[in-house]
């Protein structure tokens, strides 16, 4: 994997999922992530503390990308 927040879509076991980057949000109570979901949406997501097998619910999305931006969208995420 190139970067982390390409790992983390590994990470979450959503390789099949058509995600592109995850990211986790900071700072947060939950763990939230904020996913690349396609080409064109992005949303939020958590896990609920990351239990193995556990997938990913979404908590609000999906949006389409904000004009001129890239992910993570001016967002506060974790360092890639």
């Amino acid at each position: 994997m190139e970067s982390d927040w390409r790992f983390n879509v590994w990470d979450l076991g959503m390789t099949s999922s058509g995600w592109q980057l995850a990211a986790r949000a900071i700072p947060t109570v939950l763990k939230l992530w904020l996913v690349k979901e396609s080409a064109t949406r992005f949303g939020t997501f958590t896990t609920f503390g990351l239990a193995p097998g556990r997938i990913p619910v979404r908590v609000s999305g999906p949006f389409p990308f904000p004009p001129g931006q890239h992910f993570p969208y001016g967002q506060n995420v974790l360092p890639d």
